[in-house]
C-alpha cells in the first residue's frame, strides 16, 4: 500500500512546489 501511495505523494509535493515556486 505504500508503494502504490508514494508516487502520489510525491505528485502533492511537486504540486506544492510549483505554487510556491511558479
Amino acid at each position: 500500500m505504500l508503494r502504490a501511495l508514494l508516487p502520489t505523494l510525491q505528485f502533492f509535493q511537486w504540486l506544492l512546489d510549483c505554487k510556491v515556486y511558479p
